[in-house]
């Protein structure tokens, strides 16, 4: 079992409802702590920089409470790979300037009604690729797309 993992903040925000099996069947697993140590170190580089608590809805799932959660069947939450994180006043557009202004630090971050889902840099998402639920946020990540590209 992956030492990093032993204190409690840790694990009640990486394993949020999960059975004690889930949680086994992570710390045991090579790959997924691997990549659960390095999804949390990325997550506590994001809090540092927005410096306001951060929410997480949703870290690592099993298959099937993945299944049970409406995940789909690739979920990123499977491998350890992703967070859902509560959205709050600010924390969509900061995600937005920071991912525009870091991109090959982000993965896939999906922009949710009440939540963001994010996945920081990996094989399958190596930069950031943003995808839009709340439409509303189209707008503004379209026109900070526009400056950073002026600037560059």
């Amino acid at each position: 079992i992956n030492k990093q993992f032993t204190n409690c903040k840790i694990v009640s925000e990486l394993f949020i409802n999960c059975s004690m099996s889930e949680i086994y069947h992570a710390m045991t697993c090579k790959s997924i702590s691997t990549n659960l140590l390095y999804s949390w170190r990325n997550l506590n580089w994001l809090r540092y920089h927005y410096n306001k608590p951060i929410i997480i809805n949703s870290g690592y799932r099993n298959a099937e409470h993945n299944n049970r959660v409406g995940g789909v069947k690739t979920s990123q939450h499977l491998q350890g790979l992703a967070f859902d994180i509560k959205r709050t006043a600010g924390l969509s557009q900061f995600i937005i300037d920071l991912a525009l202004e870091k991109p090959y630090k982000f993965g896939q971050v999906i922009f949710y009604d009440k939540f963001v889902h994010v996945t920081f840099s990996n094989s399958k998402y190596s930069k950031f690729t943003p995808l839009f639920n709340d439409k509303s946020l189209i707008s503004y990540y379209e026109s900070k797309k526009q400056q950073v590209a002026k600037c560059h």
